[in-house]
């Protein structure tokens, strides 16, 4: 069956399958540096190895790379091209940068010549684990552990969410302290899980699917690889979110592959397919079970899933799941006050980023998708989500009342309280957040400053401020943020298309990012790097709509209090 996916135009099956072609029509390994001799490594682990390298360095054609014995040639590509066209061709190199980066533009070579095929998308950076683990582990189905979790144990999970920059990830750190909570920190963040399901795995059983499944793990394993070589192929847990007391990466948040892989084997070697639900069940067993948890059946247990995506449509895994598959499946929802979250978003990712990082928040998709969470468009009522249990959170009281706001959010699970959930860790250990504004590098968990902060003139003026209550207020008001500016549909279309016309000061940041964007070709033809009329569009066209319900049931940390007095 064709899968297909972003990148190249179809997607190979699973690693046994690149196995399989190779073995019939020879490998060529695009690319004779670091990622080529990790690629030969890991095929060399199916007995397989490449016919040649080829590289556009001219320094390196003509060469020779070593290996278990063998010389390898190394050519230019038109000359592997010419002897070896029915071979499989991948570029060995880094991804991420744009139309110009080094695998992009050796892709359109390989296409150019008619090499580029679906074992093209093979990255070598998702499959280093092998390396540790080895094969063994995928050829026979391994035994469960005694007392480990089993995909039967999971009934209930929550599928949390946010807006962007809005301390998801310091939720879950505080989630994470619960001995019946099992959470796969920004697990939805670094694996499109849903994504790769639809694409591959759903129609993957035994090895393939246990390895492959395993493959999306790697942000989360044990490596001998250091963090900085996976960058920019895959945002690695500790690098990305999760530092220790000296802002350096907290290593022991990573798990170890092969005890993990071993768990994993045990729950989906001998399912077959499997549907999303027990996928992810397995996954979570497999995880909880590497970190040496130990399960009691009689316990109530909950899954937390950070799906991490803003304006989230709650209906996305409705087709994937079924009534029978939890008995509680839940939804909830990370907020900020409006203002002080898309200060937080611009400083951070615009006005503090590097130039050359700038394509990313430069897309409209982007910072129009973030202001749109300050709308509340993510927690709208609808026709297709109204039965959804949805809940919550304010940012603000996980900081500033943070037993209370844990207190509530137990009861409402069913679960005891337990006092581990008052600090930020992961898979038990002690973790920091990443900063680039309080000088020291770290943020802990009981900094206040996100939501202390007065004066936001670096990226708005009065009256942006103003402007912006005035289009966010449902929202504010809904959540219970302070907002003494009248209701929009007191004023006419005319006045606010008026009001909407002039720039906001935090426009020229974005427009250079926009500008950054633009000349990485991350810019659609019909987009344009100039910020405000996609800024004005959508809060004028907001505000002209009617009926803007919001989900509002929020976990009160001082209705919890009354009702505990």
């Amino acid at each position: 069956m064709e899968i297909l996916t972003s990148g190249v135009t179809k997607f190979y099956r699973s690693i046994y399958d690149i196995v399989e072609r190779v073995q019939a029509n020879g490998l060529v390994i695009y690319g004779a540096g670091y990622w080529g001799e990790a690629s030969l490594r890991i095929f060399s682990l199916f007995g397989v190895g490449p016919i040649c390298f080829c590289d556009d360095d001219p320094a390196k054609q003509g060469t020779m790379v070593t290996n278990a014995g063998r010389t390898i040639p190394v050519l230019a590509l038109d000359d592997a091209a010419e002897k070896y066209p029915d071979a499989i061709y991948f570029a060995a190199v880094a991804s991420g940068g744009g139309k110009d980066a080094p695998r992009a533009v050796m892709n359109r070579r390989l296409k150019e010549r008619g090499l580029l095929s679906e074992c093209s998308g093979f990255h070598p950076v998702r499959y280093l684990f092998l390396l540790d683990c080895g094969l063994d582990l995928f050829e026979q189905g391994q035994t469960p552990q005694e007392d480990g979790f089993r995909v039967e144990n999971l009934r209930n999970m929550v599928v949390f969410n946010h807006m962007s920059n809005s301390g998801s990830a310091f939720f879950g750190t505080l989630m994470d302290g619960h001995p019946n909570v099992i959470n796969i920190a920004m697990l939805g963040n670094l694996v499109p899980l849903k994504d790769i399901y639809l694409e591959r795995l759903q129609y993957l059983e035994g090895k393939e699917l246990v390895l492959e499944t395993a493959s999306q793990m790697s942000p989360y394993f044990v490596s001998q690889v250091p963090d900085e070589a996976y960058f920019p192929m895959i945002s690695r847990l500790a690098s990305r979110f999760f530092l220790n007391e000296d802002g350096q990466p907290e290593e022991r948040v990573y798990i170890d592959s092969a005890k993990f892989v071993s768990a994993l084997s045990a729950e989906l070697f001998d399912r077959g397919r499997v549907s999303f639900a027990v996928l992810m069940k397995a996954i979570f067993a497999a995880y909880a079970n590497s970190t040496g948890r130990r399960c009691c059946p009689s316990q109530t247990y909950w899954m937390f899933f950070m799906r991490h995506k803003e304006n989230y449509d709650m209906c996305e895994m409705d087709a994937l799941l079924t009534p029978g598959d939890f008995d509680r499946l839940e939804y909830w929802f990370i907020v900020r006050e409006p203002i002080q979250h898309w200060f937080s978003w611009l400083k951070r990712f615009v006005l503090e980023e590097k130039p050359e990082s700038l394509w990313y928040p430069g897309r409209p998709e982007q910072y129009v998708g973030r202001l749109s969470c300050d709308l509340g468009i993510m927690l709208e009522k609808n026709r297709c989500n109204q039965g959804k249990t949805v809940k919550v959170v304010r940012f603000e009281d996980v900081k500033l009342k943070t037993e209370a706001t844990m207190r509530a959010v137990f009861k409402w699970m069913d679960l005891p309280f337990d006092e581990k959930t008052l600090e930020a860790t992961t898979n038990g250990f002690p973790v920091y957040f990443p900063s680039s504004g309080n000088g020291k590098g770290t943020i802990s968990s009981r900094d206040t400053t996100a939501v202390d902060r007065k004066d936001f003139s670096a990226l708005m003026t009065s009256y942006d401020i103003f402007r912006l209550n005035l289009a966010v207020q449902n929202f504010k008001r809904t959540f219970g943020y302070d907002c003494d500016v009248p209701h929009y549909t007191e004023f006419s279309e005319a006045f606010l298309d008026e009001l909407y016309r002039h720039p906001f000061r935090f426009e020229a940041a974005l427009d250079r990012a926009g500008e950054e964007a633009m000349k990485k070709g991350y810019l659609l033809p019909d987009e344009r790097p100039v910020s405000h009329d996609y800024i004005a569009e959508l809060l004028t066209g907001y505000m002209a709509q009617s009926g803007h319900e919001l989900f509002s049931d929020v976990f009160w940390p001082e209705k919890f209090d009354t009702e505990e007095r």
